[in-house]
């Protein structure tokens, strides 16, 4: 099941509005480990967001990437989560993982 994180601020949901409604331009692997795969998402008239695939199986290296990735974006994680899915079920790129999340940070 879909959860939007903090439906009520207005620039979570301008950024889902965004997004959906956008044209993607390019798709690039930003990270990729043996439990999680960051996508650079890029088009218009969004500007960027990134797609997060991180199972069970994250390691401390993953949550490198993650500090990484919020260096990047110059603030937060948590605040540039606008949507986040969780699965209960073996990701099929990720095999023996038991659980995934699937996550969406804009990034502007």
């Amino acid at each position: 099941m879909l959860e939007i994180l903090t439906p009520t601020e207005a620039d979570h949901s301008k950024a889902l509005e965004l997004i959906y409604g956008g044209e993607i331009d390019t798709t690039t692997t930003w990270v990729e480990s043996t439990a999680m795969l960051i996508t650079e998402v890029r088009g218009k008239p969004f500007g960027r967001y990134f797609r997060i695939v991180i199972t069970n199986d994250a390691m401390e290296s993953d949550a490198a990437e993650l500090t990484r990735l919020e260096q990047e974006l110059g603030k937060s994680l948590g605040g540039c989560i606008i949507e986040k899915e969780h699965h209960g079920e073996p990701h099929s790129f990720f095999p023996g993982s038991k659980s995934f999340d699937l996550l969406m940070v804009y990034a502007g």
